[in-house]
């Protein structure tokens, strides 16, 4: 309670701990704190990047304890919004070296593991995945799909890259391409670095097994 007075993250953690029995109102609470942090319109410095990015590792850290373990789903939810937010933490901050990025990427593993705890069939996941994967405008995902082995098994890697291959070579591919929408053409654009970031999650998987 004295760490509390002076130390807001203390003092908010005591409040959630008030709720910790509703899990829903937790991520609630850890999802208005994520809007203001993105809401905030201050401008970090390359000298001050350090420290925001601690500051977003914290929050990280917060659902991750707080939220997965009592609600996968929501952990999802807070994690997939921390990801989609990543214009937000690039434009608020000078990220020469770096320290945002990695953020970043441990965000794109929180999802991941979240979601492997998450029910559902395969292909949502896959579909969902790359939604979330091909959305991203700063390159700062491939995680994502680097790192697919914590949430697809190896059959499920495959699925995902024959998937992939049937966009950017098949007639799905190319009627997505004859849309001409942005979207779809940006994702035929970079398909093929995502098989390959496909390919080496299929090889950290071989490695990791027993």
């Amino acid at each position: 309670m004295e760490l509390a007075t002076d130390y807001p993250v203390v003092r908010e953690r005591l409040d959630r701990l008030k709720i910790a029995h509703a899990p829903a109102l937790v991520a609630q609470e850890l999802m208005s704190k994520l809007g203001a942090l993105r809401d905030s319109g201050k401008y970090y410095t390359w000298r001050e990047a350090t420290g925001f990015a601690q500051e977003l590792e914290i929050w990280l850290g917060q659902v991750e304890r707080e939220v997965l373990s009592k609600s996968p789903p929501a952990a999802v939810e807070l994690f997939e919004s921390f990801i989609e937010s990543d214009v937000s933490w690039f434009e608020m901050v000078d990220d020469s070296g770096g320290s945002v990025g990695a953020v970043m990427r441990a965000a794109c593993e929180h999802w991941l593991r979240a979601a492997k705890r998450c029910e559902g069939p395969v292909e949502m996941w896959i579909t969902r995945l790359e939604g979330l994967h091909f959305s991203d405008q700063y390159g700062a995902r491939d995680a994502l799909m680097g790192s697919a082995h914590l949430l697809l098994d190896g059959a499920g890697l495959q699925k995902m890259i024959g998937r992939l291959m049937e966009l950017s070579t098949g007639t799905q591919g190319l009627r997505l391409a004859a849309t001409g929408r942005q979207y779809e053409t940006y994702k035929l654009s970079t398909v093929s670095a995502a098989i390959k970031l496909l390919n080496e999650a299929i090889q950290s998987g071989s490695d990791a097994a027993p």
